[in-house]
C-alpha cells in the first residue's frame, strides 16, 4: 500500500520505539528523526532566521531525504541540490517531455511514473521522485552513488560532488562548463547553508551591564555570541544610539560549546558617555552572521556621575625620519583610563587615498601604550612608498568614549631605492628582479650601487640566493614585506 510520507515518518520514528520496524529501517528513521529535530530545535538559530516558515521547504525536504534516508553527507547533498536547482529549481512538477526534479526524459520518465504507481506514490511529488531516485542510484547509477558516498565533507567536497553528479548523472550539453558551474554553486551557495556547523543554533549572553545595576563614571557592554557560521559583527544600541563592539576570544565559551567557530566568541565595547544619561538607561545587543540578525536581549540599568572629560594629549614628538617612515610619540592621560589611541595617516599626494579605511578601530592604526607614553610607527610601505608631506592625526579615546585630537605633519625623504626592484627601479617587483639577483650570486653580472641596495632584501649586507627566493615569494604574494622593511 501507500507509504507514509517520509517527512511524517521522521516524526513517527522518534516515538515508535522501534516497534514493528526492522533494524535497518529503524536506524534510518532514527537518523531522520535526529535531523528533523535538529532543524526544529535550531529555534532562535540560523535556520529559523533564514527559513522562518514552520513547514519544511522543498529544499529542506530534499536535504533531509538525501542525508537521512540515503546516507549522503552534507557536501554530497549540496552537490546534488546544486544540480536540482539548475534542472528544476526544486519544483517536482516542472517540465513536459523532461519532467521533475531531475528532468527525467524518455524511458526514465516512463520508469518514474511506473515505479510510483506500483509503490503507491504520486509521481508529481518530492516523496515519489526521491524514492525513485534512490532505486535508480541502486541500479543503473551505482557508480555515481558510491562515488558521492565517499565525498569529503568539506567545501571542496561539495564542489566535487556537484561537478561529478552533473558529469555522470545529468550529462547536459556543454558538460564541462555546466559541471564546473554546478560545482561552484554547491560550494558557494549550498555549503554555507547546509554544512554541519551551519545547523548549530545561535546562542549568546550579555554579561555587562547587569539588569537593574547602578553604574558610576563608565559602563562597558560585554558578553559572548556564537553561531554555526562565524559571527561577523556585534552591535549595541544604547538608548537607541548605535555602537560597534570589538571581538575577543572566550575560551570559557568554546570549551562549553565545542564545534562552533573559535576566536571571536566574546565581544566588548566601552559605552561613550554621549550615549548615556543620568538615571535610567537601556541597551539592546544584536549579533550578526552575514545578513542574519540575532537579538541577545535588552538590559536596563542606571547611571550617575558620568565621565564627560576627554583625555589629555601632550609632548607630541616626531623622530627617526627616514625614507622608510618615522616615529610619533606622545603622552596621553585620563583619570578613568585610556581605551585606545589611533593614528590615521595619509600623504598630501592624491589626498586620503592611502589612509587606513578602518583607522578608528583597526590595530594597523593603533599606537602602543606604555606607562602613559604612546608610540606609533608610520611606514611608507603602507603609503605606496611615497615621499613628501605626511599627515598623522592623533585620536585618544578614554574608556567612557570621550576623545581628544592632535595634529602632526612630517616631510619624508623621497625614496631612491625600492627593495627588490633590481631591474625596474619602481615599486613593483617581478620575477625578472629575482633572476637578476641570481645572476649576481653566480657572478654572471655585477650590480651597480643602486642594484646592490635593492637586491639585499633580507638586510644582511650581502646578496645571496635567499634574497632571490624572498623576491619570488613577494611576486607570488607569499610575502607581504621584505625583512629589511619590517
Amino acid at each position: 500500500g501507500r507509504r507514509t510520507p517520509f517527512f511524517i515518518t521522521i516524526c513517527a520514528a522518534s516515538v515508535s520505539g522501534g516497534m514493528g520496524i526492522s533494524v535497518k529501517n529503524y536506524k534510518r528513521c532514527f537518523l531522520r528523526a535526529l535531523l528533523f529535530l535538529a532543524l526544529l530545535m535550531a529555534g532562535s538559530g540560523l535556520w529559523q532566521k533564514r527559513h522562518p516558515a514552520a513547514e519544511m521547504t522543498n529544499q529542506q525536504q530534499i536535504y533531509a531525504y538525501l542525508t537521512g534516508e540515503m546516507g549522503f553527507n552534507a557536501a554530497a547533498a549540496c552537490g546534488i541540490m546544486a544540480n536540482i536547482e539548475r534542472e528544476s529549481d526544486f519544483n517536482p512538477q516542472v517540465g513536459g517531455s523532461f519532467y521533475g526534479l531531475f528532468q527525467w526524459g524518455g524511458s526514465r520518465k516512463s520508469e518514474l511514473i511506473r515505479f510510483c504507481e506500483e509503490n503507491g506514490f504520486d509521481h508529481g511529488t518530492i516523496e515519489g521522485q526521491m524514492h525513485y531516485l534512490e532505486q535508480e542510484l541502486d541500479n543503473g547509477y551505482r557508480k555515481v552513488k558510491e562515488h558521492l558516498l565517499q565525498t569529503e565533507n568539506t567545501p571542496e567536497g561539495a564542489y566535487e560532488a556537484g561537478y561529478y553528479w552533473c558529469y555522470y548523472f545529468e550529462m547536459p550539453g556543454d558538460i564541462e562548463t555546466a559541471s564546473a558551474l554546478r560545482g561552484a554553486l554547491a560550494r558557494d551557495r549550498y555549503w554555507p547553508d547546509y554544512n554541519p556547523s551551519a545547523l548549530l543554533p545561535f546562542m549568546g549572553h550579555i554579561d555587562s551591564p547587569e539588569e537593574g545595576k547602578a553604574y558610576t563614571g563608565t559602563v562597558v557592554v560585554k558578553g559572548w555570541a556564537i553561531c554555526g557560521l562565524e559571527i561577523t559583527k556585534v552591535t549595541a544600541y544604547v538608548n537607541e544610539k548605535q555602537i560597534e563592539c570589538s571581538f575577543k576570544p572566550r575560551g570559557d565559551v568554546s570549551s562549553v560549546h565545542p564545534g562552533y567557530p573559535e576566536g571571536k566568541e566574546g565581544f566588548i565595547a566601552y559605552i561613550p558617555s554621549s550615549c548615556l544619561r543620568e538615571g535610567g538607561n537601556e541597551v539592546v545587543v544584536c549579533a550578526y552572521c552575514g545578513e542574519a540578525e540575532y537579538s541577545l536581549g535588552k538590559v536596563s540599568f542606571t547611571c550617575s556621575d558620568l565621565d564627560i572629560t576627554p583625555p589629555k594629549i601632550s609632548n607630541v614628538q616626531i623622530t627617526d625620519i627616514t625614507e622608510n617612515g618615522y616615529t610619533v610619540t606622545c603622552t596621553v592621560e585620563d583619570e578613568n583610563g585610556i581605551d585606545r589611541v589611533q593614528f590615521p595617516t595619509w600623504t598630501e599626494k592624491d589626498g586620503q587615498d592611502d589612509i587606513d579605511p578602518n583607522w578608528e578601530m583597526s590595530e594597523q592604526s593603533r599606537g602602543i601604550m606604555s606607562d602613559g607614553t604612546v608610540t606609533y610607527q608610520v611606514r611608507t610601505r603602507n603609503h605606496k612608498y611615497e615621499g613628501g608631506t605626511y599627515n598623522t592625526h592623533i585620536y585618544a579615546y578614554d574608556v567612557a568614549g570621550n576623545k581628544q585630537v592632535a595634529v602632526t605633519e612630517c616631510v619624508v625623504p623621497e625614496r631612491e631605492v625600492y627593495f627588490g626592484s633590481v631591474v625596474s627601479e619602481g615599486a613593483v617587483v617581478t620575477s625578472e628582479d629575482a633572476l637578476a639577483v641570481l645572476k649576481f650570486v653566480v657572478k654572471l653580472a655585477e650590480p651597480d650601487e643602486r642594484q646592490a641596495l635593492a637586491a639585499d632584501v633580507n638586510g644582511d649586507q650581502s646578496i645571496t640566493s635567499e634574497d632571490a627566493l624572498l623576491i619570488l615569494k613577494k611576486v607570488v604574494k607569499l610575502l607581504e614585506f621584505f625583512p629589511v622593511e619590517q
